[in-house]
C-alpha cells in the first residue's frame, strides 16, 4: 500500500499538470524516511610472521606466509581469525604471531595488487 499524500490529487476536466504540483521536495511527506546510511565494515586483515601449531581446540594452526582476516580483536593477547589464502575454519591465533596489514599499501591492497604477479615460467 501506498500512503495516499504520496499522490497530487487532480480536478477534473484539468487537461495538464502545473510544475508547481510537483515541487515538494521528499522530506515535507510525513511518512518519508531516507534510508539510514550503513556504517562502514573494517576489514582486519594479518600477514602471519611465525608458524604456530594450535595447543587448543579453539585455536588454529597457521603457517609462516598465511593471510588471515581477523573477525574478533577484542582479546589483547588472541585474534579470532580464518585462513584468506587457504581452505580451513576459524580459530584463535596469537597476536605477537602475526601483523596487521595495511590494506591501502600492503601486499594484499586494492591499490597496488602486488599479490597478482605474472606467472614465472612464461615467456
Amino acid at each position: 500500500m501506498v500512503p495516499k499524500n504520496y499522490f497530487n490529487i487532480v480536478e477534473a476536466g484539468k487537461d495538464s499538470y502545473d510544475d508547481d504540483d510537483w515541487d515538494q521536495p521528499a522530506s515535507s511527506y510525513p511518512n518519508f524516511a531516507a534510508p539510514a546510511a550503513k556504517k562502514a565494515v573494517q576489514v582486519l586483515i594479518v600477514h602471519v610472521l611465525y608458524s604456530y601449531e594450535a595447543q587448543q581446540e579453539d585455536e588454529l594452526t597457521i603457517d609462516e606466509g598465511d593471510v588471515l582476516q581477523v573477525l574478533d580483536d577484542s582479546d589483547p593477547d588472541w585474534y579470532l581469525a580464518k585462513p584468506v589464502t587457504k581452505l580451513g575454519s576459524s580459530g584463535l591465533v596469537p597476536r605477537n604471531y602475526v601483523q596487521l596489514d595495511d590494506m591501502s599499501t600492503g601486499p594484499w591492497s586494492f591499490f597496488s595488487p602486488s599479490h597478482l604477479s605474472e606467472p614465472s615460467g612464461f615467456d
